[in-house]
């Protein structure tokens, strides 16, 4: 039977883009042929869906053109995101082999052209190539395995929309800087209304789209054309509403809305469109960019976009700073780099030290995440924070301050809440996480339901104190009524987070050791408390090694953090272990050595690895791989 299409994809070589699939890439020339006879086409509208979940699994399709969305159904019936599906890639194939039903929901952001294969025909295939099927089950499994344990990933995005939020007019402005970025990972094309009508006649860009007739058949066909010749297309679009606007949001991979942190938050006619009737039209995922003037120094303000825009994360870019704009496309092409930082008391010193040698290697963080210790570093970096400041403020906090030695009345817990709350509000003062120059997030535990609490909005100081709150010794703190205490309890490294954030490689800082805490003497030789405090405070006589009460809570509360320790290891790029273990939790007065030796353990790791361009997505992703290598040598 032979295939039939529209006339719009007749430029398209549909046997080509079948045999660069894995799935039927190895077949033998004559099971390709039979394979092509089983096809047929179909158009999924923008918007629309190709199953549901549960859905009989009796097909399955490979997308041509357009860009489709993965959903699970989670217990309280709301969707998760799992993956995009772009051209050249292929959906439904389990099901089909397996003879289930869907186990996944799968919508079309924009339209989209797919080549589908019917259990009859996949039938027809094996009956006449009996290997076939055998070929076709080992790559479904190789790509399970893929899926489950690949930390690589590769961005198939290949249509960016920008469009105008609030009061800002001047995409122009925006794209001077980003599109020659962009360039740097393949060639772009930018399309606008007045760039559409010198190729294809005045007027074209007034056409509006799903008209199917002759023009909007001419449109679709050329801008189909465009995607196969460019690795990119952006679609510049009008101030206002327009019939070309309209199309770009129909066309877009991921839409990008570009605001002035000056200008007014509120809505104008393109929002009210794409976040109202455009969402029937388009599964699109939009991208928040908040452009500064180059003498700002700190963001103010963000929540007043975010309130009012459901958006998959937001940037803060300054005008002219073009490390800003190379951060927007590592997300794009998901080369963004995770920064995960551990917690582990005053051994979390060691963080400062590792970014040091990291950003010495030309290593750029695009989003930072932290556990406990973790969390307050990670969130001073994310503000921008140098090295220098950061020593500063750890001895300012814990040398200075002393909160371990400023104790209360056993009630909920042995250590004054105050003194720490006050640690974290001099850093950062009314400071909201949503107006941090890099996203971030830190890691709590809630006591009142056992499960993780994920911060990524709100004030930073509650946040961090959250994170840090180690059970026993310091207040826990109180959310909704709700107790939320230190995040090492239940996850110390989030790295697996941190890769379903950033989407690129993540770099992995644990500085707990694995084995912690030992002593040398038997128990029926313990020595008494006054005796071990004596040895304690006098420095004539050695001190007797043993663990102190606080070293003992502290331990238990990340000992279950512990047990995740491999499995996130295995998702993360680059692990980075520093050599702790003669430091201890509350050793404070080490911070310097402690400093040193992340530094030091970390240029070491890194001394053989350059590149010409630090600040290039993908020299930096090949950069990380690297390490990982090196980190495997040490």
């Amino acid at each position: 039977m032979k295939l039939i299409i529209p006339s719009y994809l007749i430029h398209y070589d549909f046997e080509k883009i079948v045999a660069s699939t894995d799935l039927f890439g190895q077949l033998s020339r004559s099971a390709l042929r039979d394979v092509m006879s089983e096809l047929t086409h179909v158009h999924v509208r923008g918007g629309g869906t190709l199953y549901r979940i549960n859905d009989p699994g009796d097909c399955m399709f490979i997308v041509i053109t357009g860009r489709l969305l993965v959903y699970s159904i989670l217990p309280d019936q709301s969707q998760k995101m799992i993956t995009e599906i772009g051209p050249g890639e292929y959906v439904g194939e389990l099901e089909l082999i397996m003879e289930e039903n869907r186990a996944l929901t799968i919508k079309a952001i924009r339209d989209t052209e797919l080549l589908k294969l019917s259990k009859l025909g996949f039938e027809h295939l094996v009956k006449k190539h009996p290997n076939a099927l055998l070929h076709i089950t080992q790559t479904v499994v190789k790509r399970i395995r893929k899926v489950a344990f690949s930390k690589e990933q590769s961005s198939s995005l290949r249509t960016i929309t920008l469009l105008h939020a609030g009061t800002y007019w001047d995409i122009n402005a925006f794209t001077e800087s980003f599109i020659p970025v962009l360039e740097k990972q393949g060639a772009t094309l930018v399309l606008t209304s007045e760039r559409l009508d010198h190729f294809l006649g005045s007027g074209m860009s007034k056409v509006d789209f799903g008209r199917w007739d002759e023009k909007d058949n001419r449109i679709v066909e050329w801008l189909c054309e465009q995607e196969r010749n460019y690795r990119f297309v952006v679609y510049q679009s009008d101030p206002g509403l327009t019939p070309w606007t309209r199309r770009c949001i129909r066309q877009a991979d991921r839409i990008l809305l570009l605001a002035s942190a000056r200008g007014s938050h509120e809505y104008n006619a393109v929002e009210h469109y794409i976040f109202g009737r455009a969402r029937d039209t388009t599964n699109a995922r939009i991208e928040l960019i908040i452009l500064h003037d180059d003498s700002v120094t700190r963001p103010t303000n963000t929540t007043r976009w975010l309130n009012k825009r459901s958006v998959m994360r937001h940037h803060h870019v300054q005008n002219y700073r073009i490390k800003h704009y190379e951060r927007i496309v590592r997300f794009l092409t998901d080369n963004a780099v995770g920064l995960v930082l551990g917690g582990g008391g005053a051994r979390g010193c060691a963080h400062i030290g590792v970014i040091q040698a990291l950003q010495e290697a030309g290593i750029e963080f695009d989003m930072i995440g932290g556990t406990s210790a973790g969390s307050g570093i990670g969130a001073l970096l994310a503000m921008r924070q140098d090295v220098i400041t950061m020593r500063y403020q750890i001895r300012e906090g814990f040398l200075e301050k002393k909160p371990f030695k400023r104790f209360s009345l056993p009630v909920y817990a042995i250590m004054d809440r105050l003194i720490v709350d006050q640690i974290s509000k001099n850093w950062f003062g009314n400071l909201q996480i949503e107006d941090l120059w890099i996203n971030f997030f830190c890691i709590s535990t809630n006591l009142t339901n056992g499960e993780v609490v994920i911060h990524n909005k709100g004030p930073v100081w509650k946040a961090t104190r959250s994170s840090s709150s180690l059970p026993g010794i310091f207040a826990p703190m109180v959310e909704n009524h709700q107790i939320l205490v230190d995040g090492g309890v239940l996850d110390n490294i989030p790295a697996a987070k941190m890769k379903s954030l950033c989407g690129g490689p993540v770099i992995l800082v644990n500085v707990t050791p694995k084995k912690d805490l030992t002593v040398d003497f038997d128990y029926e030789h313990y020595p008494s408390p006054l005796k071990t405090l004596w040895s304690w405070v006098n420095p004539m006589i050695n001190p007797i090694r043993v663990p102190s009460l606080m070293d003992i809570m502290m331990r238990v509360a990340g000992l279950s953090s512990l047990k995740k320790i491999n499995a996130e290891e295995k998702i993360s790029d680059l692990i980075l272990n520093p050599p702790l273990e003669n430091f201890g939790l509350l050793a404070f007065s080490e911070m310097d050595r402690i400093i040193d030796l992340g530094y030091k353990y970390t240029r070491d790791a890194i001394k053989d690895l350059k590149i010409k361009d630090p600040y290039d997505s993908i020299g930096q992703y090949r950069l990380v791989s690297m390490m990982k290598e090196k980190e495997r040598d040490l």
